[in-house]
């Protein structure tokens, strides 16, 4: 009772579904807010320093990665803020899932801006197979992990970027978010490090990099434990089908590589006080 009089909304739920039940009794989804796509119709234009690591990753992936699914990528604003900083394929498709009223905005936008890589669907069934799959500020959202959420994909991606989403080492937390810039709440896991990479690592995906993203923070009143100091991000990459065995060293040839090695050294030393 005293967490609930002091924090409001701003506080702790036993799970996700409880988070989703309190929040809408405000009624204000934010994922549907008109704000939420003027924010990100901005955004194309604006990258972020936790967009870099992705970028640096992709920039080398370019040409093996020729499709990508972004996970509630907004109106496509990854897509043409990156394109600026990297080269993008020949035949190129790049899907974005959304919501509906999301989808439709980012088809008009799509549309003015005459792009024909971009396209954007309401199922991730409804999307092809695609080379990597990218899930910034969104993760965080769901209720289920990346590799439940790509269950639909008709085969798994290789790799995995998850951008801005708010991690602790502890246990996974639930609460409710709401936006600065406008009023609009929306239930939000606090994901625990551990939780995700070990339903990455039973998927076959083995962790490659992890970022901080200091632009972004959450608070929760009362609940330091649950509260970041700045988000996170990682990237995933599915481990080869085999591991390669390396074969035992053979001694004897180790025993000549060593006595080689005295021996130039002795004649290097030899060699200095000669000269």
């Amino acid at each position: 009772m005293l967490d609930q009089s002091l924090s409001g909304f701003r506080r702790t739920f036993p799970s996700f579904e409880e988070a989703r039940r309190q929040a809408s009794k405000y009624g204000v989804p934010s994922h549907e807010h008109p704000g939420n796509i003027s924010i990100h119709t901005y955004r194309t234009e604006e990258v972020r320093p936790s967009d870099y690591p992705i970028l640096f990753h992709m920039q080398r992936l370019m040409g093996e990665v020729n499709s990508v699914l972004d996970i509630g990528g907004s109106i496509g604003n990854l897509f043409y803020c990156y394109s600026k900083y990297l080269s993008y394929p020949p035949g190129m498709t790049w899907t974005v899932f959304e919501v509906p009223a999301t989808v439709a905005a980012g088809t008009r936008v799509a549309h003015q801006r005459n792009e024909h890589r971009l396209r954007f669907v309401e199922r991730i069934q409804d999307c092809d197979a695609v080379d990597a799959v990218i899930i910034s500020g969104a993760l965080h959202y769901f209720e289920q992990l990346p590799p439940a959420l790509m269950e639909g994909l008709r085969r798994q991606p290789r790799h995995i970027f998850i951008n801005r989403t708010p991690v602790i080492n502890g246990p996974s937390v639930f609460t409710i978010q709401d936006h600065e810039q406008y009023f609009a709440i929306s239930p939000a896991r606090v994901l625990s490090r551990d939780a995700l990479l070990q339903a990455m690592g039973e998927a076959g995906y083995e962790l490659v990099d992890e970022w901080k993203a200091n632009e972004l923070k959450l608070h929760i009143p009362l609940h330091p434990e649950a509260s970041v100091s700045a988000y996170s991000g990682f990237y995933f990459r599915m481990k080869q089908s085999g591991t390669a065995r390396h074969p035992r060293p053979n001694r004897q040839i180790l025993k000549r590589a060593l006595s080689t090695r005295r021996a130039s050294r002795r004649m290097a030393g030899v060699a200095a006080h000669s000269g």
